[in-house]
């Protein structure tokens, strides 16, 4: 049953980052990438020029306009700073300035603010150490982020390792990860990390429940230091779910390993079985970036815009119109082309190459940003943030208070 993935505390997973600005960074496969749209646990965030807004659930001061209050309309977030990239978790979320320096907000239970607290903040306070950074990724509960030289420092959570520093001792502000390899790009997806070195070599650390470390094992064991990923791959991107990882290769090609029982690996079937090695997916569609939920649901973008997703749907976030789980990819969004693509915890959005916003998937606490609480199983535009609705913070979806967690999932971009 998907429910008991709720009964452990921080086991719920997102995404990485993506691109829609490079940031100087180590060369090779890109410099590092910057994300203008997020999808959280049950909230987003958008950078609109220089205004940083946000919408969903608030219960922990997620969105950062000052109040603990819901919003199923955009609402901009206090403090005055101008952020270039932006990436939401469970149930934080932080942000990059043009400078490099990182700010986060939210719930703070692992330190995963990274300001030396474990307090909330329903405002953007400093991530603390001194560092700039070129990029950065929200995973469970805990953050990472690279600088210009490729050294990875992550912080918060850390009880599967997913920090990468060879402990479990959770981190309030940002430690180095343990390795000497250089990376240019890194993913926090959720109770594990993943890495790309600039020959596109990936390497992952942290749980490896049901194999998706990619280690060609499926024992539950740990790596609190960054492990290669087997198969001789190189990537350009990635992400990973709950109970799986998904890479994307240098010719466009998907391929993803670990559990399979909702049809998120993509190879053509759904099946209980653990895949400890990456197979490739299935539809001989390519991509030139992917965005992976929580709850198993996959989504690429082709470099004509063009969405698709596949995997976990009882919430309609597949967006093709049903709530039918997809072994295979399906093509989403009819004649919308997209710029940038965001899975959220059983939601999805999407940027327009026209500039608006769609979202849709489950919508509990108004992360459709609709304005209403109505679950959408197709692309519908996003309100305008101006004349937000806000709702009471006694107003919430069922499951939406009953775990801490915080997966990151920033939007994922076609450059």
């Amino acid at each position: 049953m998907r429910n008991t993935r709720l009964l452990a505390l921080g086991t719920i997973a997102l995404t990485a980052l993506a691109a829609c600005s490079d940031s100087t960074g180590p060369k090779g496969i890109g410099s590092a990438p910057r994300a203008a749209l997020a999808a959280g646990g049950y909230h987003n965030c958008r950078i609109t020029g220089t205004k940083t807004e946000c919408w969903g659930y608030n219960g922990d001061g997620q969105l950062g306009d000052g109040t603990y209050n819901q919003a199923t309309t955009p609402v901009t977030v206090s403090g005055g700073l101008t952020f270039v990239h932006v990436t939401t978790g469970y149930y934080h979320t932080c942000a990059l300035t043009s400078a490099g320096k990182a700010y986060c907000w939210g719930y703070n239970g692992y330190s995963q603010l990274g300001d030396g607290t474990t307090n909330d903040s329903n405002v953007p306070v400093a991530v603390g150490g001194g560092l700039t950074f070129t990029s950065l990724t929200t995973g469970d509960s805990h953050n990472c982020g690279l600088t210009s030289s490729g050294t990875a420092y992550c912080w918060g959570g850390n009880w599967s390792g997913q920090l990468g520093d060879n402990t479990n001792t959770d981190q309030s502000s940002p430690v180095p990860v343990s390795t000497t390899l250089k990376f240019a790009k890194i993913t926090a997806i959720g109770s594990h990390t993943c890495a790309l070195t600039t020959d596109g070599t990936a390497y992952c650390w942290g749980d490896n429940w049901r194999g998706k470390l990619g280690d060609g094992t499926n024992t539950e064991t740990e790596h609190d230091t960054p492990t290669a990923v087997v198969g001789g791959h190189a990537f350009t991107q990635i992400v990973g779910g709950y109970d799986h990882s998904c890479g994307l290769a240098k010719d466009g090609k998907t391929y993803c390993w670990g559990y399979n029982g909702e049809g998120e690996l993509g190879i053509g079937t759904a099946d209980d079985n653990v895949h400890g090695t990456p197979a490739a997916v299935v539809g001989g569609q390519t991509f030139k970036v992917l965005s992976e939920g929580r709850f198993d649901q996959l989504c690429g973008l082709t470099s004509a815009g063009q969405a698709y997703c596949w995997g976990y749907n009882a919430y309609g976030q597949i967006g093709d119109g049903t709530t039918d789980n997809r072994a295979t990819p399906v093509a989403i969004g009819g004649a919308i082309r997209f710029s940038a693509i965001a899975a959220g915890d059983s939601h999805t959005c999407g940027r327009a190459t026209t500039g608006a916003t769609y979202c849709w998937g489950s919508n509990g606490d108004g992360q459709i940003g609709d304005g209403t609480y109505v679950e959408q199983h197709s692309p519908v535009a996003v309100s305008a943030g101006a004349a937000a609705l806000r709702a009471s913070a006694s107003i919430v979806s069922g499951g939406t208070t009953s775990s801490r967690g915080t997966p990151g999932n920033a939007a994922h971009h076609v450059r």
